[in-house]
């Protein structure tokens, strides 16, 4: 089994009210070793003092939260978003701890219509094709950008716009279009010694189906190019999503060739067989 759920967010993160007791005992429930608590430290268009504050009480309750279940491993993380819109801010989230995992990701554009969140966004008939195109091209240049220049180890849900645009708004996005922008990030990915995050939020325990982040074929791409270095997270901001889709997960990954998956401690690397 997966054992380590590594992409978890609790009360102090702006889009969840559980708490980190809760989060614990639903690990403890699916028979996991271990969860990283990496609660939002989301950098564009909010109030950085309110951010730190937030990320530093959430690293206080994983280490108070270490104390109480000693027979579960919480590691200190934390998931940057949009760092590239404001390095200073990232290298101060940097500076509250010895972390275990930093999580990178991009959760808000400013493209045409968009100044904001893309999870945020209505993505009816007032965007065209082509406009839904571009934006996801410049998603990826933003992924591309952070991989690039940012300080963090695990690359998070790459492609979750697709989340909304094709699963909410049913928006056609032609991945093969944007082949050559994937390949240059994953082989970044690959270059820096850095992980690609396998996220389940899109996958259900109970019914087949759903859609990884990234999916099957960029996976297999990024087989292809060499990587090998994955995590696994639920992205879960609730108990009861805490290691949903691992299992579905698990078997994709093994039958795409997969055999081992990473877990953080101090911001390094430690393999587990998959």
């Amino acid at each position: 089994m997966i054992a380590y759920d590594q992409h978890l967010h609790t009360h102090c993160s702006h889009d969840s009210r559980e708490s980190l007791d809760a989060i614990c005992r639903a690990a403890r429930a699916r028979g996991l070793s271990g969860v990283a608590i990496t609660d939002h430290a989301d950098l564009f268009g909010v109030d950085p003092a309110e951010t730190r504050e937030r990320i530093a009480r959430s690293v206080l309750e994983a280490d108070e939260a270490q104390d109480r279940y000693p027979d579960l491993s919480v590691a200190r993380g934390v998931e940057i978003g949009d760092y590239f819109s404001d390095p200073d801010g990232g290298r101060a989230i940097l500076s509250l701890s010895d972390y275990d995992l930093v999580i990178g990701s991009v959760h808000c554009l400013s493209f045409g219509k968009l100044n904001d969140a893309y999870s945020r966004c209505d993505f009816g008939e007032s965007w065209s094709d082509g406009e839904i195109d571009g934006l996801f091209a410049h998603y990826l240049s933003l992924v591309s950008t952070m991989t690039e220049k940012n300080d963090f180890d695990v690359l998070a849900h790459l492609t979750c716009p697709l989340r909304y645009l094709v699963g909410k708004y049913r928006r056609r996005v032609d991945l093969v279009r944007h082949r050559d922008a994937i390949a240059a990030i994953l082989s970044a990915v690959i270059r820096s010694g850095r992980s690609l995050e396998v996220n389940t939020s899109g996958l259900s325990d109970t019914a087949p189906g759903g859609m990884m982040m990234p999916d099957e074929p960029i996976l297999s791409l990024y087989r292809d190019l060499g990587g090998k270095r994955i995590t696994f997270g639920s992205d879960a901001h609730a108990a009861g999503r805490v290691g949903a889709g691992f299992e579905e997960a698990r078997k994709r990954l093994s039958a795409l060739g997969f055999t081992r998956y990473a877990v953080y401690r101090k911001r390094q690397p430690i393999d587990y067989p998959l």
